[in-house]
């Protein structure tokens, strides 16, 4: 009996026991802080810095600036994530690699957080769509606390109108839209006198605050008879301090001297647009003096060489053959002649420029250095392909996979001269390249009514295209 006894008390204490133990959790529960606030504020401005409301007007190539800001009750662990910004018919990039820190009262409630900005150039007109982007963020549970909150969190999207500006220069393919233009040249080993083979390289340097390097147009460069001329890879960058960005262009053009004389380098000139009215940014004409090749003269023929010569116009045939030869060369001095009445220039200066400025050519020297691999050359190639082929296939087009992937190489030419692709980018872009091409060649003759290609090519979002 006491055996039994005993097991009825342990049983009755174990099931007292039960309810305070079942009711520690809700205590717990009910310990436990509420979850911190996070906010989204979303909003646009323009050049000047004026707030833009939803659905008002700008102008192709203005600079549109996104700001996004997320607060929170306590404070964030660590910067929020943000999703890639891709805006069709637009170049999109983040305006700085840091966020700011915010502070302040809403609702009698102190909030602070972090603020990213990004800055927008419309490429066509139209309506311009900024999507919301996706944001993770990491806000710490209490204030004095160190248990952080996983929140995702989403911006609010934007809608705006874009028309194209009025008055751009037919000479040039794009409107540059800046804050000011400043540019520079030089010409390489400078002498008082060159001489006939010598090669001459003026090297000219556009500088556009509050614009994109791949954004400013390529200059147009006039014949000089006398001189031929190369264009090199133009090289593109843009440096970015305390948020405000200066995009460049570097064109250099080698003139190889044939003949001696004296030479005017044409002066180059480049219009753009302030905000207000357009201006002209002007480098003034070069004159150069050439003289002949060191240590050129006329030397007479030799004796032996004379007596060859009669001997062979002595020969029976050689009238004949004579007479064929300038019939050969009155023949090609008419058609050349011919050609030129009907405005054909034949003149191999004239061929070669409009060998070198053709779109198989460009894409071939683009391949070339797709296999080479070198970031910052491929890019180079890949806007001066994009130019020619824009005025000679019209209008191109591009889907997420390129941009994406261009998305990837971009940045890499922004780091450093000499950094190279992966094989798998090498393989991948080429890929895409020949789809691309085969696609625009297709539809150049059917004037397709889609959207013209995407500049959102990033570092960014850059690429670089045009696409291309």
């Amino acid at each position: 009996m006491s055996r039994a006894l005993v097991l009825s008390m342990v049983l009755l204490a174990g099931l007292l026991q039960l309810p305070r133990v079942a009711a520690q959790p809700e205590q717990e529960d009910a310990a436990k802080p509420p979850a911190p606030e996070v906010l989204v504020r979303t909003s646009l401005s323009d050049s000047r810095g004026d707030s833009l409301s939803v659905g008002q007007t700008v102008t192709t190539g203005e600079r549109v600036t996104l700001v996004i800001d997320v607060l929170t009750s306590t404070w964030f662990s660590g910067a929020p994530e943000y999703q890639h910004l891709k805006i069709p018919g637009a170049v999109a990039q983040t305006r700085s690699e840091f966020v700011s820190n915010l502070s302040e009262q809403i609702d009698g409630k102190t909030f602070s957080g972090l603020r990213r900005e990004f800055v927008i150039f419309a490429q066509r007109p139209g309506q311009m769509v900024i999507p919301g982007l996706t944001i993770k963020a990491s806000p710490i549970t209490q204030a004095g606390g160190t248990a952080v909150t996983r929140t995702v969190v989403r911006s609010q999207p934007k809608l705006l109108r874009v028309e194209a500006l009025a008055g751009v220069p037919s000479r040039q393919a794009a409107p540059l839209v800046a804050e000011s233009v400043d540019m520079q040249q030089a010409l390489t080993q400078p002498n008082d006198r060159w001489h006939v083979g010598d090669i001459l390289e003026r090297r000219v340097t556009i500088r556009a605050e509050g614009s994109l390097g791949m954004l400013i147009p390529a200059l147009t460069w006039p014949p000089v008879r006398g001189l031929r001329q190369q264009s090199l890879p133009e090289q593109v960058s843009d440096n970015m301090a305390r948020g405000a960005f200066t995009g460049t262009r570097t064109e250099v053009r080698r003139y190889t001297l044939q003949q001696p004389g004296h030479f005017t380098l044409p002066s180059l000139s480049l219009d753009w647009w302030d905000g207000e009215a357009w201006q002209q940014a002007e480098l003034p004409a070069q004159e150069i003096q050439v003289a002949p090749a060191n240590g050129a003269s006329i030397k007479p023929a030799s004796d032996g060489l004379a007596k060859r010569l009669m001997r062979w116009l002595a020969a029976p045939l050689s009238w004949f053959v004579l007479a064929l030869v300038a019939l050969a060369l009155a023949a090609l001095g008419w058609g050349l002649w011919w050609a030129r009445q009907r405005g054909h220039d034949w003149h191999p200066q004239a061929l070669s420029r409009r060998w070198s400025q053709r779109e198989a050519v460009a894409y071939r020297q683009l391949r070339r250095h797709v296999r080479s691999g070198q970031a910052d050359a491929i890019v180079a190639a890949f806007y001066r392909w994009r130019q020619i082929a824009l005025q000679e296939l019209g209008p191109a087009y591009v889907d997420e996979t390129f941009e994406q992937l261009w998305g990837e190489i971009y940045p890499l030419a922004l780091q450093a001269q000499g950094v190279r692709l992966s094989s798998t980018q090498q393989t991948a872009l080429q890929s895409q390249l020949n789809r691309l091409r085969r696609r625009w060649r297709g539809d150049a003759e059917r004037q397709s009514p889609f959207s013209p290609l995407s500049t959102t090519l990033v570092p960014l979002n850059p690429s670089a295209t045009d696409p291309s």
